[in-house]
């Protein structure tokens, strides 16, 4: 690694994680750090990416910090607007992406604890169907900006609007396809699941993909092989 300006959230956020004034430098150095994954974080939001026929980085951090913060909220707030979050997995302070990956593990019928699995549907006729982004837009000098975008829902039903407010977003195409992953997320997703498991049995860390199969929902059939022969297998 070399040092240089930047406006990738990965590099803000690890600078604001080791400087020693604005930072947590006093407590952190680059062995509490992954530093593969904010590696991997900086080659996404530096990835050329294409919105109405212009080409233009996928995501960028501009902002200024001059009000005294709680660092960590700093550094989630940085993470948000590369669409990452921060966890300390381990030892180490690691990024998890928000896009396509593949799962870290299966939760089934073998390693749920009995009767702990719960299932609640979310109301869709509550759920926010009108996002409004709050930012400050470069092209008009800084100026407070919005970008909202709705659902078809909004417009044939009742508007239900939630307004976020985003920082270091100072681009339109940029505020505009943050809006539209708060409400693709706000829309399409439709229940949560609560389980238990033994420790032995969890492999994930916070932000991770895994596959799910449980007796309940009948998503599938799960369980731990005990016995096979022939063209059949025994699960317990």
């Amino acid at each position: 690694f070399s040092f240089a300006w930047s406006a990738s959230p990965a590099w803000v956020a690890m600078d604001v994680l080791l400087h020693p004034r604005y930072g947590l430098g006093a407590f952190v150095t680059l062995r509490d750090i992954d530093l593969q994954s904010f590696k991997d974080w900086a080659d996404y939001c530096d990835d050329s990416i294409t919105t109405d026929g212009t080409s233009h980085t996928r995501w960028q951090y501009d902002s200024v910090l001059d009000v005294a913060q709680p660092a960590w909220s700093v550094i989630q707030e940085i993470a948000a607007s590369g669409r990452a979050s921060m966890v300390y997995a381990g030892s180490k302070f690691k990024v998890k992406i928000e896009t396509t990956t593949s799962a870290s593990q299966l939760f089934c019928m073998g390693n749920i604890v009995r009767g702990s699995y719960q299932c609640s549907y979310l109301n869709p006729d509550t759920r926010p169907n009108f996002i409004e982004v709050q930012y400050v837009n470069r092209d008009l000098g800084y100026d407070q900006d919005v970008a909202q975008l709705e659902s078809a829902s909004a417009i044939t039903d009742d508007a239900r609007k939630e307004t976020v407010r985003l920082y270091g977003i100072t681009r339109a195409q940029q505020a505009y396809r943050a809006a539209k992953y708060i409400l693709n997320v706000s829309t399409t997703l439709t229940k949560t699941l609560r389980f238990s498991a033994p420790v032995d049995a969890v492999a994930v860390e916070p932000g991770d993909v895994f596959y799910f199969s449980h007796d309940v929902p009948q998503t599938s059939v799960s369980g731990r092989l005990y016995a096979a022969g022939g063209s059949s297998v025994a699960l317990d």
